[in-house]
């Protein structure tokens, strides 16, 4: 569930702010 949550979070990142560092970010948070 964890990988899910992260492929989830860094799409949602990625395509509503446009940064793919936030993305990352927020993903290794649920790491």
């Amino acid at each position: 569930m964890n990988s899910l949550s992260h492929e989830f979070v860094y799409s949602f990142c990625e395509d509503n702010l446009g940064n793919i560092w936030i993305g990352t970010a927020f993903g290794l948070k649920f790491i």
